[in-house]
């Protein structure tokens, strides 16, 4: 800063009283707001004054989240398949989405009206591990849900006898 300077600096018209000045390169911690930030600087002197303006666009991101809403974690099933449904926000397409049965991809459908992303899970005996991934500009979530296929066991072998011959009793 030069000897008899003084500098101001506002942003968005209010006056931001703690900044720093070093051999001409102005400083601020400055919180943005969403859309557009005017700052001006101004220095005066002996001689005049300049005023510099600089305009900032602050683009909102939202990071996308992600919920398995059907079946639910812990079912268990007897089928070989199940609808796996989940509810998204802040997913612009399906390529921000992913999914895994057992760590093998599948594909699904996304509605991007509701948000709402929708596949067939092919079941293993056993513990099935059930994965969507979402991921935007802004970061990624994922909803984990484990579901078990029963094994039903086949019923008792039945033998009905019809008729007996004469002279057995």
């Amino acid at each position: 800063a030069t000897i008899g300077s003084t500098y101001s600096l506002t942003h968005n018209g209010n006056v931001i009283s703690s900044f720093s000045v070093n051999n001409g390169n102005m400083s601020a911690n400055v919180t943005l707001v969403p859309g557009l930030n005017t700052f001006e600087f101004t220095a005066n002197n002996e001689c005049g004054s300049i005023t510099s303006s600089a305009r900032v666009t602050l683009e909102q991101c939202n990071t996308p989240t992600v919920n398995i809403t059907s079946p639910i974690n812990g079912s268990a099933v007897t089928t070989n398949t199940v609808q796996v449904n989940a509810s998204t926000n802040n997913v612009n397409g399906q390529n921000e989405i992913s999914a895994t049965v057992n760590n093998a991809t599948v594909n699904g459908n996304f509605n991007s009206a509701s948000g709402n992303y929708s596949f067939t899970a092919n079941l293993n005996d056993g513990a099935n591990t059930i994965t969507v991934t979402v991921q935007n500009n802004c970061g990624s979530q994922t909803s984990v849900i484990t579901v078990n296929k029963t094994i039903v066991p086949p019923a008792d072998p039945m033998i009905t006898i019809c008729h007996i011959p004469p002279g057995n009793p």
